[in-house]
């Protein structure tokens, strides 16, 4: 016999139960430490450090953005993470605790939304669960540069419930519309899909009617406001700051089967979870730099497309909430989808689904039977295996989080060939001597870089990786190999001409003239500087001390770390410049630990340099 769906407790016990599960499958995050783009935005961001508030409401998100990558302007990103660094200093656990209360937060919003747009409460709670645990928002919720989707999907919601008590006459409806609107889109460029939340909630203030022509045109209309602001924030980013890559490639046009692909790869990721990674999905391109599209992907983006009108076309009539769902998953995918070419090296992250999947929550919801019935439990019990699986595997991706060493490893293992995962392993293995291991990662870059976009930069970089490497695995005595690598320092740092090296069976080719030789000074500083500290310390060693203190004097203005100051010392000491030398091992305090070590080192050069002149 069929009964009423159980009764949910009070609202606010209902709410901050929900909150707390939503965070449950991400919790292990609170271990966690900064990985990749986070030193960038935090780390090594003076402005996030010293609480500049007017340089992050006025500069570029990435303080380094230069050359081909993609420009963003999120103030209010910048901001919380300032909060963040001036409440915790340097501890991360700070930084993730603050993405676990504002995803919590999401999470409630999303279920007092899905509750609204069904009038389905009970219902609504096992969508917005749904939703939370996906493990597609591991990507915004573990990781510290993620929470710019968690911010604007923030703003967005509050934004559409102060639009929902507008349409309804409530009071602070309007306070709340122009509050979320400005949180939005000051943390994300997606916030451009405000319209689609407006145009449902005004279909929902008119009480759900069924779709026509005249109830979609009234509730566009309703939305063109917002419309109108949306236009006006890309037209004002499209005269400030670039809406793409700097640089031409196939990915910065528009192509109809690079839409196609990309939903093909959303189809993926939300219905096989798993492996995800970072770069799950690189854009992979031929000799003349045209995109190789997968077909799996072609078929499964055309499947989509074709699934999606169908649905539409089946449920225009039957059941409108569906079609709601439908068409808003469609709209909230279109900023990421390269409907717009943004010449991004990958097709699609994970966390670019963090608002699009309530289209799916919508569905979910508006297909769930309305009776408390023996198909309704077994539907509900097939649904809470899935939500299990979900959180397990959010629960595993987000282990995959809590260090760089983790972190690369995984990207690693999921795609082995892409240049941006080899170079860590790289380092991990130079650092531990593993000098042979890490040539062949070199060579595997070197090899693989004209497969990927931008590959001339790739290219360059792996090969200063190699010209490491292998001066590390020369000994004293091997005068032709040491001329060998100090001719190639010259002739690209100094000369700036065409440089080459063998190592093993590769021969490795750039040229000091190329284009992106520059942007990668521009760019890296630091990465360029102690790429030229390993050229100093190479021409040293191959008694060329003219080129070497040449070098070293470049390359002292540009290094940031230890290792690029330590090589850079000794460069100066092998040549005799001790002055300089010391001058370096000066800015590291009297209180550092490697500082001792390092002079020890010059000193032992100082002896030789003495013995020798005796």
């Amino acid at each position: 016999m069929a009964s009423e769906a159980p009764r949910l407790p009070r609202p606010t016990i209902l709410l901050f139960a929900l909150a707390l599960l939503a965070i449950l499958p991400f919790a292990a995050s609170l271990g966690g430490w900064f990985i990749y783009d986070d030193f960038k935005l935090v780390i090594h961001n003076d402005g996030v450090r010293e609480f500049r508030l007017k340089e992050l409401w006025t500069e570029e998100f990435f303080p380094t953005a230069q050359g081909p990558q993609l420009h963003y302007f999120r103030p209010l990103v910048s901001t919380t993470l300032a909060i963040d660094w001036a409440i915790f200093g340097g501890n991360a656990s700070g930084f993730h605790a603050t993405n676990l209360i504002l995803h919590a937060i999401v999470t409630a919003l999303i279920y007092r939304t899905l509750a609204r747009w069904s009038g389905r409460e009970a219902v609504a709670l096992i969508g917005a669960l749904v939703w939370a645990w996906h493990p597609s928002k591991v990507e915004a919720v573990a990781w510290i540069a993620g929470r710019t989707d968690i911010l604007c999907t923030l703003g967005l919601l509050v934004a559409a419930a102060g639009a929902s008590r507008r349409f309804r006459g409530l009071r602070h409806g309007l306070t709340l519309e122009l509050l979320g609107a400005f949180v939005a889109f000051s943390s994300k460029e997606n916030a451009v899909v405000l319209p689609a939340l407006i145009a449902v909630e005004a279909w929902v203030a008119k009480g759900r009617p069924s779709l026509d022509f005249g109830t979609v045109r009234a509730a566009v209309v309703r939305s063109l406001p917002h419309a109108t602001l949306s236009a006006a924030y890309v037209a004002a980013r499209l005269l400030t700051v670039s809406l793409g890559s700097t640089e031409a490639s196939a990915a910065n046009r528009f192509s109809v089967a690079l839409i196609l692909e990309t939903c093909g790869e959303i189809v993926r990721i939300l219905a096989l979870p798993w492996p995800l990674a970072l770069h799950r999905a690189p854009i992979e391109v031929d000799t003349t730099g045209q995109i190789i599209h997968d077909p799996v992907r072609l078929g499964l983006g055309a499947l989509a497309i074709v699934g999606l009108v169908a649905g539409v076309a089946f449920a225009w009539r039957r059941q409108p909430l569906v079609t709601v769902g439908i068409l808003l998953s469609a709209v909230l995918c279109l900023p990421t989808a390269n409907v717009w070419p943004l010449g991004q090296p990958v097709l699609f992250s994970e966390r670019f689904l963090y608002l699009p999947t309530l289209g799916v929550a919508v569905i979910i919801v508006a297909l769930a039977p309305s009776v408390w019935n023996r198909s309704a439990k077994v539907l509900t019990s097939a649904t809470a295996l899935a939500m299990t699986a979900y959180a397990g595997l959010s629960l595993a991706h987000t282990d995959h989080f809590e260090d760089e060493q983790r972190f690369w490893r995984h990207e690693f293992s999921v795609q082995p060939e892409v240049s941006v995962t080899i170079e860590p392993i790289f380092n991990q293995a130079f650092r531990e001597g593993r000098y042979e291991e890490a040539l062949d990662l070199a060579i595997r870059g070197y090899r693989n870089g004209h497969r990927w976009l931008f590959g001339r930069n790739v290219n360059i970089g792996f090969t200063l990786l190699a010209a490491k490497a292998k001066e590390a695995m020369t000994p004293a005595h091997d005068a032709a190999a040491l001329t060998e690598l100090a001719n190639f320092y010259r002739h690209f740092f100094l000369e700036k001409t065409a440089a080459s090296f063998a190592a093993g069976p590769q021969t490795f080719l750039i040229d000091g003239r190329w284009p992106s030789a520059q942007w990668l000074r521009e760019d890296n500083p630091g990465g360029f500087g102690e790429a030229q500290a390993n050229g100093a310390h190479t021409l040293a060693r191959a008694a060329d001390c003219v080129g070497a203190l040449a070098l070293a004097r470049e390359a002292r203005d540009l290094i940031t770390n230890l290792s690029g100051l330590r090589t850079t010392a000794l460069a100066f000491a092998r040549c005799g410049a001790f002055d300089d030398a010391y001058e370096l091992t000066s800015r590291l305090g009297d209180h550092s630990v490697a500082r001792p070590e390092i002079e020890a080192e010059l000193a032992a050069l100082r002896t030789e340099a003495e013995a020798r002149g005796n």
